[in-house]
């Protein structure tokens, strides 16, 4: 909400690239995060998305005992939504609901983004920015 994408992108990759146990109310944040700013920046061709259905379509990932759940985006994506390219804020809410509860991922089939994405894995790097 600062505007301090290139923070932001610094901080989220080194919570990617550390070496640590996946939780579901922490590893696909990242990802989403990151697909954000990539949205934020018009940055297409990312791993992003691609790492994020990878994370949600796959095992379920345990709970991090310390970190809220549900997530709550909302404000944000509505805070983002006018700088975001058309029809971005309705798919990151689905995103958000998705990673909330499993049970909405197949919500996700009716956006083009999310049916057209392959899965990644989770070690494709990602762009030099």
């Amino acid at each position: 909400m600062l505007g301090k994408l290139a923070e932001a992108r610094g901080l989220l990759l080194d919570d990617w690239q550390t070496k640590a146990e996946f939780f579901a109310s922490t590893t696909p944040r990242v990802a989403f995060l990151r697909h954000l700013i990539a949205l934020l920046k018009s940055q297409t061709n990312t791993p992003f998305l691609g790492q994020l259905k990878t994370l949600l379509a796959g095992p379920e990932l345990p709970v991090a005992a310390d970190v809220a759940v549900p997530w709550d985006m909302g404000y944000f994506i509505e805070y983002l939504s006018p700088k975001l390219p058309p029809g971005s804020a309705e798919f990151l809410a689905a995103l958000v609901a998705a990673q909330n509860d499993r049970a909405k991922l197949p919500d996700l089939d009716r956006f083009p983004e999310w049916r057209d994405q392959p899965p990644l894995p989770l070690d494709a790097p990602w762009p030099a920015e």
